[in-house]
């Protein structure tokens, strides 16, 4: 009796013995894929960020050479139509070389002197834009690149600006813009990945994805004091956006409403943006 005994807790022992151990064994495997999802979402990420970066610095140079062409110059000096007609083919070449949306010169107070798109129903042309990021920071003698929804057109780009001097007494007399397109990038940079990727500005509000329902979206919950000062700038119109539904978690993961998880990074541009990837985390 006492051998059975015996050998019924040496059993129980030995049950309880394997099912901890394949416990341990689930669970590290768990840990393992988990771990190597988010390598290699920090990989994807790490490359994003460069591509986004280079992406994004890709027209300053241009926008300087643009600033510095001597009938911009002229055109903000003398606004007749003789100087207007002289600049006009200067930013259709711009334009069409870079494969640009628009260029456009805005003077001294930010109304639009020149644009190549002067001829499409949502010219440019006569339109103020002196509430722009990009103006003001051009008007302060920088070179400024702004993400924003456009106030005319209605089409997301990436906007490049830097002032234009008189050549002689070195005075700033207006702003050269070129504005590319947003739908660009995310061709580039997000074709056929399976994950969710996005850009975000410092707030939150979502400005490129991969995923069309989640453009234009908070992807946290804001304060409406913040949500006012979004409507204030005018950058993504005049809203609503609704929250994407997005946390970020103590383990710096994001969740879903679903309580789905993520793997997530974030890093602020000059300023302007944050890039985040968030791949879907396997479950098990």
């Amino acid at each position: 009796m006492r051998l059975r005994n015996i050998i019924l807790v040496l059993a129980l022992l030995a049950a309880l013995a394997v099912t901890s151990g394949g416990y341990l064994y689930y669970a590290s495997l768990k840990q393992a894929a988990f771990n190597q999802k988010d390598d290699h979402a920090e990989t994807r990420i790490e490359l994003l960020k460069r591509q986004l970066a280079m992406y994004l610095s890709e027209h300053i140079k241009p926008v300087k050479a643009l600033a510095g062409i001597e009938e911009l110059e002229t055109a903000l000096k003398r606004k007749d139509t003789v100087s207007i007609k002289e600049v006009n083919p200067v930013l259709d070449n711009f334009a069409n070389a870079l494969d640009l949306d628009v260029c456009y010169l805005m003077d001294d107070k930010g109304l639009t002197i020149a644009s190549s798109n002067r001829t499409a129903q949502d010219s440019f042309v006569g339109k103020n834009f002196s509430f722009r990021p990009y103006f003001k920071n051009a008007l302060a003698g920088d070179t400024a690149t702004y993400l924003a929804l456009g106030t005319t057109s209605g089409k997301r780009g990436v906007y490049y600006s830097h002032p234009v001097y008189d050549s002689q007494t070195a005075a700033l007399l207006g702003v050269a813009v070129i504005k590319a397109s947003v739908e660009l990038v995310e061709a580039l940079l997000f074709t056929d990945y399976q994950g969710i990727l996005l850009v975000t500005d410092p707030n939150g509000i979502i400005f490129i994805s991969n995923k069309n329902e989640l453009r234009f979206k908070m992807m946290w919950e804001l304060s409406q004091e913040r949500i006012q000062k979004i409507q204030e700038s005018r950058q993504f119109g005049r809203g609503p956006w609704p929250w994407a539904g997005f946390y970020i978690t103590k383990d710096r993961h994001v969740e879903n409403q679903n309580k789905k998880g993520h793997p997530f990074s974030a890093e602020k541009g000059k300023g302007t943006t944050i890039c985040c990837s968030v791949p879907e985390r396997s479950h098990f």
